[in-house]
């Protein structure tokens, strides 16, 4: 068996940071971002509670329910996290905002219209496609009706095997 060659490390040609150092950057402030953040953390995990369902029920191929639902529940929940971090930014705070029935409608309901959209959007494209296509085979129909009346029956194709681009010679 031959031995491997030693792989060479080539270097990154734009000069970026590699995938160490932004898990080693992680580390190092992931754990004071989490204490001087902990009212945000909080507030962000209860109240975007539906776009984390979402990821996790979504089986569709392409997985784009959840971000239908985790944008418009990130729209919903934007002005009562502005509310907290530009009011006080406290725990208490936090829970006040999540405790109001009617924050927790907005932002859920924002989700919810997330879920509408989702699962509406793609029945109207495709009728709206539907629709579009079978116009334009409808006028192109009616140039084909035009043309053949103008030039008569002979630029049609009158068979199935026969070959249009094809020089006369070896038509049949």
């Amino acid at each position: 068996m031959a031995k491997k060659k030693p792989t060479k490390k080539i270097p990154n040609p734009q000069g970026g940071i590699g995938r160490g150092r932004i898990t080693l950057g992680l580390l190092v402030l992931g754990p004071p971002a989490l204490f001087f953040f902990l009212p945000t953390w909080v507030f962000l995990g209860l109240s975007m509670l539906p776009s984390i369902v979402a990821y996790i029920v979504d089986r569709s191929p392409y997985r784009y329910g959840w971000v239908s639902v985790a944008g418009l529940n990130l729209a919903g929940v934007a002005p009562y996290l502005m509310k907290l971090w530009f009011e006080a930014h406290s725990m208490n705070n936090a829970l006040h905002i999540l405790s109001n029935p009617f924050d927790l409608i907005v932002m859920y309901g924002a989700a919810g219209l997330g879920w509408v959209m989702h699962l509406s959007v793609p029945p109207v494209v495709g009728a709206w496609l539907d629709v579009t296509s079978q116009r334009r085979l409808t006028q192109l129909r009616s140039i084909q009706r035009r043309l053949i009346s103008e030039w008569g029956e002979e630029v049609s194709r009158q068979e199935d095997d026969e070959d249009i681009a094809a020089p006369p010679s070896r038509r049949r």
